[in-house]
């Protein structure tokens, strides 16, 4: 069977030119058929197994202890198959594992008709590397190419690694998915990092595989600083390299908060992301040495420049010094700077030189005890850094 998210094709296809090789041999055993020109299909099928078993009484075809079928990078290995010739149904069982080039099936167990190309996978997980589309569940019932039931399973569209956690996933007593459309959900759990951060007894979420633009799902929340938090992003695909995302975002203790972020990829070395936000602070006292328009801004990016220069800037300002208290929009380390880098290199075979300049913002809180009046900023600077390297030909370095 093969699971697929757009143009779903089980792999029976195989099975079925096994049960064609067994046809015209009944009774065969063999360790590796080898592969096969078989009547009715285009490329050669490569079957390998302990033992395959045809009875002809019932049109059973059996291939057991370490199946291996595979054909045109199409590979289905189990602990045993069977094929029913009369109901049209075929069955794996035991460490199944199919792979058709981005896609992956691993299953205990496996049911599908080679008509209809329906099947159901039990106890079982399936990912497309290219989509990042990904299902598990104790069972996954394939209707449509773009179809599936799930019973007590979990789906996300997240882009990470393998054995990575989810950034986000749904998981549901019951869920419909139609992919690129949406997931119905019984008993829906809304997991981040696999923390569940929201039940609901029902409810319909989006499974997009490709960018789109539309709302994304919003983000609840709840601190002793802010009150109650409700934000609700917009996300604009606004080309095939570049995105923006609006935050809309309520604060319960202080008010109406926006941010937009931009982001660009050009070229493996030009890429980069932009942020801002502002906030009218209903918050501020008389007591704090800033007023109530606060913001922050942020810019992170890798530029190519002519005759091989690339360069790099990390931008970070803020309005005050108590907005990294507050907001966890920027983002620092224990340090009390807030440091903005730019950087210009230009690689060489025996090393590289670089200019660049560095500015720190001193967050010592309230603004008027900072130091920024008086704190020694670094100079602006040049380097060589080049490979140890003998001096002038002899063995001093």
């Amino acid at each position: 069977m093969r699971l697929r998210r757009a143009q779903g094709c089980a792999p029976v296809g195989l099975l079925l030119v096994l049960a064609l090789v067994l046809i015209a041999a009944p009774g065969a055993r063999a360790q590796d058929l080898g592969d096969l020109n078989v009547k009715g299909t285009k490329l050669p099928v490569n079957i390998v197994a302990d033992e395959i078993d045809y009875e002809s009484a019932d049109g059973i075809y059996t291939a057991e202890g370490r199946v291996r079928i595979s054909q045109s990078g199409r590979t289905l290995t189990s602990d045993w198959v069977m094929l029913d010739s009369e109901s049209r149904i075929g069955v794996a069982s035991g460490n199944v594992v199919l792979r058709d080039d981005t896609e992956t099936v691993h299953a205990d167990f496996m049911e599908f008709n080679i008509d209809t190309l329906a099947g159901i996978v039990y106890r079982g997980r399936f990912e497309d590397d290219k989509t990042h589309f990904k299902v598990t569940g104790s069972e996954i019932r394939r209707l449509s190419d773009k179809e599936y039931q799930l019973k007590e399973g979990t789906f996300t569209t997240c882009d990470c690694g393998p054995g990575e956690v989810p950034s986000w996933k749904i998981e549901g007593e019951r869920i419909d998915v139609t992919v690129d459309g949406y997931a119905k959900v019984k008993d829906a759990k809304f997991k981040v990092k696999d923390r569940t951060v929201a039940i609901i007894p029902y409810g319909v979420f989006p499974v997009k595989t490709t960018r789109q633009s539309g709302l994304l799902f919003p983000l609840i929340g709840q601190s002793s600083r802010n009150g109650f938090q409700f934000n609700l992003p917009y996300y604009w695909a606004i080309s095939e390299n570049t995105d923006a995302t609006f935050y809309q975002e309520v604060l319960g203790k202080r008010g109406y908060k926006q941010g937009a972020e931009y982001r660009y990829v050009f070229d493996p070395e030009t890429y980069g992301q932009m942020n801002a936000w502002y906030l009218n602070d209903q918050d501020v006292s008389e007591e704090d040495n800033f007023d109530s328009d606060r913001w922050a801004i942020r810019w992170d990016a890798r530029q190519k420049f002519p005759l091989g220069i690339r360069g790099k800037v990390d931008l970070n300002q803020v309005s005050d010094n108590g907005y990294v208290v507050d907001f966890e929009d920027i983002g620092r380390d224990s340090s009390r700077f807030l440091e903005s880098r730019g950087q210009l290199e230009r690689p060489f075979d025996r090393g590289t030189i670089t200019a660049g300049a560095i500015y720190a913002n001193d967050l010592q809180s309230p603004d008027d005890q900072d130091r920024d009046d008086v704190i020694l900023q670094r100079l602006p600077y040049v380097q060589a850094d080049l490979i140890d390297q003998p001096a002038f030909d002899s063995p001093l370095r």
